[in-house]
């Protein structure tokens, strides 16, 4: 992502900018504003991102995170439509892991959202590593460790889940009722040829893997509950 100063017209995005301010100010209990928001995403995007600075009061962060879906006939209330489903897992996924006890930190903290304008409000976080870079660098043993890193990450957002569908299907049905959460799939056939096209043969034991994850995934309770035994490494 870039940073662009494009935007820092004090009439540009004006709708978003309000709603912001009401949306964080509501989830700090503190009066918001904005003085300054900076855009960090091209035209074209399927998302929209703007960082937003707000004046310094206490210990609050000096910047959130606006993300807007910006698909031209978004509506809160279509089911059918995929810009809406996407939007809408990105706010409940975040809501629901930002409501998990946990020693570990699974997304950034989320603020509030607007149906209507198709945004939420996020955490900053700034100066974060991505499996970007060391998955497409020349370091084989940098790029191994991410991840790792990322499976272990992986297990104890499973871990930390673990039994709380419920209460994720109740969330779900409280911000967009018009919507069922998608069930997960895998797609064996498809993973197996991109590997052979890359000259990777897996063996038969992957396989077998996928088959099970295939088979448990549409029970979230019963697929944490097998990520969650020892199945999983022990630092997982």
């Amino acid at each position: 992502m870039m940073e662009s100063n494009s935007i820092n017209e004090p009439t540009t995005f004006e709708p978003l900018r309000v709603a912001a301010e009401r949306i964080l100010s509501a989830a700090l209990s503190d009066r918001i504003r904005i003085d300054r928001v900076i855009c960090l995403t091209e035209k074209g995007r399927r998302n929209l991102l703007l960082r937003c600075f707000i004046d310094p009061i206490g210990s609050l962060p000096s910047s959130f995170i606006l993300k807007k879906v910006e698909a031209e006939n978004y509506n809160p209330d279509d089911a059918n439509s995929r810009d809406t489903r996407r939007f809408f897992n990105d706010w409940i996924g975040s809501q629901f892991l930002s409501t998990i006890p946990s020693q570990s930190k699974h997304t950034p903290r989320f603020y509030g959202g607007d149906r209507n304008l198709g945004l939420i409000m996020i955490e900053d976080m700034q100066h974060r590593n991505s499996l970007v870079e060391p998955l497409l660098g020349s370091d084989r043993e940098r790029a191994e460790w991410a991840l790792l890193q990322y499976a272990t990450c992986l297990g104890r957002l499973h871990s930390d889940t673990l039994g709380k569908a419920a209460q994720f299907q109740e969330l779900y049905q409280t911000v967009s009722p018009n919507m069922k959460p998608a069930k997960a799939s895998v797609d064996i056939h498809w993973h197996k040829s991109m590997l052979e096209n890359l000259g990777i043969y897996p063996e038969s034991d992957w396989l077998r893997d996928l088959e099970t994850i295939h088979q448990t995934v549409s029970n979230p309770d019963e697929f944490l509950a097998y990520i969650h035994t020892d199945a999983c490494p022990d630092n997982v």
